[in-house]
């Protein structure tokens, strides 16, 4: 009876359990009942054990280790010219229009041997910088002041809200690359070859434009003549430095600051706009030409444009848009303002697709740079507001020049390129001024004071601002959550968003698509004027430029500007 039910059971054991039963019992089963299963019932015990028993093994714990140290070895450097020798092939299959094939850089050259002769220390670098890109923050920790520099301020004061990098807000999304680094940690050899060498020329192209905080545009470029026609050296030296960079900063203000016979030009030039406009439609009285923007709030540069807007009085009285509101009035216009001689040849063009639509051309008398819009007063509203805020802020015009000039020279300066305007700048310092301590806003003027803003600017938007998260308002002076904000302006998702004081469904800042790249010229050149502020102290040579590392370059055009006019 139980020997057959111990003859049921064992029916269903596996034969690898079986197997290991029996070595287990030492062939104590072999007296049991024959099972068909079960050939080797006769076996001696000791036969039994000398047979080799398998019990289907891990192969992944149980077999060897792989000798790496016999198999062959890849090159890594072949890898890496053998990705570029592919990259090439395929680039050369693609539009060469479309990939921009005839720019010709001749001051690349160098940098093109120096990729010939990528070595295995530098693949090896650029890997790891790959994989560990995560571990970094999204954006820099705002700079120490160099040692022993006496400033006489803080360049990383508290602001009211300051968006800082304790803030509750979301992080900001990783870089794309870092994003593909982690979903590929695995790649393979060439797939990192491939991206070594597409990137090695823009990387290092990119390091030697932060030496200057962004490329400087050719007509900026040094030439031989003065850099810093503004500087003239004081003769002494002080220890104190910020003092040294406040009396620079004014003295660059002097520099380009507007004179008399400018502005007379100018209205002048405002004057025979006016005169050509009404001449064309044949009504004198059905529109007349405004100013505004920089000439208006007499912000302007030597060789700034002219922001001009003609309105009809039917869009005065009653806000009925009724001049020049289609594409071919534009273009009529556009070629009238060539036939009667007020525009230069071939320089009148139209931007007539933009959310504002202008007309451009170069004053055929003076040089000057001219846009018209049409049926807008955004621009004359901001007039007023303008004159308020230099009322509460009279520091703001002085660092709104270096800034405007700082970005003129890098190309920056021009919302339908991606830079920031005139008021964007604007708004941007009177922000800062608007959430500075109450205590720090009721000082009087310090000396220093210019090079304590200057800094200060520099660092809340180069380090500290986060675009991701934060919105600008100005009336109330306040950060806004982009998450949370209720307005009626839509919101920039990923670049600047300033609400315009006088038309809260307006974002001033939208066409800004290049201000990141702003951001963090402005990171560099807080940098620059760090070291330079520390070199300064070192060699106590008044004549020495502090601002010549982010201002220096030919300023032949403002010569030649003046002189013409």
């Amino acid at each position: 009876m139980n020997e057959g039910a111990k003859s049921q059971y064992i029916e269903y054991v596996s034969s690898s359990e079986d197997d290991a039963d029996a070595a287990s019992t030492g062939g104590d089963l072999a007296d049991d009942a024959p099972l068909h299963k079960r050939a080797r019932t006769g076996v001696d015990a000791a036969a039994a054990d000398s047979v080799p028993k398998w019990s289907n093994p891990d192969p992944y714990t149980v077999l060897p280790p792989t000798d790496f140290s016999v198999a062959p070895k890849k090159d890594i450097v072949q890898t890496i010219r053998k990705a570029k020798v592919e990259a090439a092939a395929q680039n050369a299959s693609t539009n060469a229009i479309k990939e921009n094939a005839d720019f010709i850089s001749f001051d690349d050259l160098q940098e093109d041997e120096e990729e010939e002769e990528i070595e295995q220390d530098d693949y090896e670098d650029i890997l790891q910088e790959t994989h560990h890109q995560a571990d970094r923050p999204h954006m820099s920790p705002p700079m120490a002041e160099p040692p022993g520099v006496d400033l006489g301020f803080a360049i990383t004061p508290k602001f009211g809200n300051e968006p800082s990098s304790s803030s509750t807000f979301p992080p900001p999304a990783p870089p794309s690359n870092v994003v593909e680094a982690l979903q590929d940690e695995e790649m393979d050899d060439a797939v990192v070859a491939t991206r070594l060498v597409a990137g090695t020329k823009r990387k290092r192209r990119d390091k030697h434009s932060n030496d200057s905080a962004g490329y400087i545009v050719e007509e900026w470029q040094e030439d031989g003549t003065n850099p810093t026609p503004w500087h003239e050296g004081t003769g002494t030296f002080t220890a104190y430095v910020g003092l040294q960079l406040h009396k620079e900063i004014l003295a660059f203000y002097n520099f380009v600051r507007p004179t008399d016979y400018e502005e007379r030009c100018r209205l002048d030039l405002i004057a025979r706009v006016d005169r050509t406009l009404k001449t064309w439609r044949g009504n004198p009285n059905e529109v007349s030409i405004k100013s505004f923007g920089s000439f208006a709030s007499n912000l302007y540069l030597p060789n700034s444009d002219m922001d001009l807007v003609a309105v009809s009085e039917s869009y005065l009285q009653g806000g009925r848009q009724v001049f020049c509101q289609s594409k071919n009035q534009m273009r009529q216009l556009q070629f009238y303002l060539e036939r009667s001689g007020i525009a230069a040849h071939g320089t009148v063009t139209g931007i007539l697709g933009a959310k504002v639509p202008i007309i451009k051309f170069i004053d055929a008398k003076t040089g000057l740079k001219v846009d018209i819009s049409f049926e807008n007063d955004s621009g004359l509203r901001a007039i007023e507001t303008f004159e308020a805020w230099k009322e509460q802020f009279p520091e703001m015009p002085v660092l709104v020049t270096i800034i405007k000039q700082f970005l003129l020279m890098r190309n920056m300066n021009e919302v339908h390129t991606g830079g920031i305007g005139g008021f964007t700048i604007i708004c941007l310092v009177v922000s800062m001024l608007q959430l500075k301590p109450p205590s720090d806003r009721a000082m009087s003027d310090i000396e220093g004071r210019y090079g304590e803003l200057l800094l200060n600017f520099l660092d809340l938007y180069g380090n500290k601002f986060i675009l991701g998260n934060v919105g600008i308002e100005l009336n109330p002076p306040r950060y806004m959550d982009k998450y949370t904000y209720r307005g009626r302006a839509k919101i920039n998702a990923t670049g600047l968003t300033i609400i315009d004081p006088n038309r809260p469904e307006n974002d001033i800042s939208g066409g800004s698509k290049r201000v990141g790249e702003i951001f963090g010229f402005f990171r560099s050149a807080l940098s620059l004027i760090q070291k330079r502020l520390h070199q300064f102290s070192k060699d106590k040579d008044p004549e020495t430029s502090i601002l010549g590392c982010i201002l220096g370059g030919s300023y032949t055009s403002f010569f030649s500007q003046r002189d013409r006019l």
